[in-house]
């Protein structure tokens, strides 16, 4: 066998070695279609199954979804019909809040206008009322300035009261028998004089004793404003004690300006020594 020969032979036996490789990796690549197609478990057919099931699931899912985003849509539509109502008549409430705010800044600016007025008037009458104050201040000045003159007048008038005790003495007997003359003029009818006996009786009026100083001469919390005048008598008595109250004297009143007065104690009344703090009365 020559060289060429040798050649053939070995390449026919290569190529039958190729050829039977492929003819074993044809033959285990087969498939079995049939089975592969008809087998229950993992068939095409079976798996084609399971799909179109899967298919008429995802269909009914599907027809569910869509229905449900209808009837979403729907709701969505109902929500913006709603709204949209809602947002007319939030409309109408907003104008009507701004017509009602623009009422409330006009009463306010009024309230405001008449709240300065007023505060304007306030000023005022408080200027007017210190004015008032310190006009009443001046004036009751005065009024105690001339208090006090009057006070030391009186103590200067009564300085000579014991020259005048027999007068005085002598005063009250004729007073007493005058009464006796009244007494019997008006059991007789004859009342004239008796009316202005009363209109000479003091006010019924209760006061306290301010002080009491020498020469017989006390300071009384009633004057010309209680209805007290020159001349009026009133009684001294003392509140308090296992007694009650203690009779002490009469007063006679020798000068009363608005809110005070200067009395002279009358001797022959006198029971007992007047102090500040007694209470004076026009009758017991």
């Amino acid at each position: 066998m020559n060289l060429v020969g040798k050649i053939l032979t070995a390449l026919i036996a290569l190529l039958s070695v190729v050829f039977m490789s492929f003819a074993l990796a044809v033959y285990a690549t087969h498939v079995n279609w049939r089975d592969r197609v008809m087998n229950p478990d993992d068939g095409y057919q079976a798996k084609l199954k399971k799909e179109q099931d899967a298919k008429k699931e995802l269909q009914g899912q599907m027809d569910r979804f869509v229905a449900e985003r209808d009837a979403e849509r729907k709701a969505l539509r109902d929500a913006v019909a709603a709204l949209s109502t809602k947002e007319k008549n939030l409309e109408r409430e907003n104008a009507d809040m701004k017509k009602s705010l623009t009422e409330v800044q006009e009463r306010e600016r009024k309230a405001v206008a008449a709240l300065t007025a007023t505060q304007n008037a306030a000023a005022a009458a408080t200027g007017e009322r210190d004015q008032l104050r310190k006009d009443l201040a001046e004036a009751r000045k005065q009024r105690e300035d001339e208090f006090r003159k009057a006070v030391v007048l009186t103590d200067a008038l009564h300085q000579n009261a014991n020259d005048l005790t027999t007068l005085k003495q002598r005063n009250t007997t004729l007073v007493q028998d005058l009464q006796k003359y009244k007494d019997l003029l008006a059991r007789q009818g004859m009342t004239q004089d008796i009316d202005v006996l009363l209109q000479e009786l003091p006010p019924d009026v209760k006061g306290q004793v301010m002080t009491a100083g020498g020469g017989g001469l006390i300071e009384i919390s009633l004057g010309a404003d209680d209805g007290l005048k020159k001349g009026d008598r009133l009684e001294v008595y003392r509140t308090g004690g296992a007694g009650g109250a203690t009779y002490l004297g009469r007063v006679e009143v020798v000068e009363a300006v608005p809110e005070r007065s200067v009395c002279k104690i009358i001797p022959e009344y006198q029971k007992g020594a007047i102090q500040k703090g007694d209470r004076v009365a026009s009758k017991l």
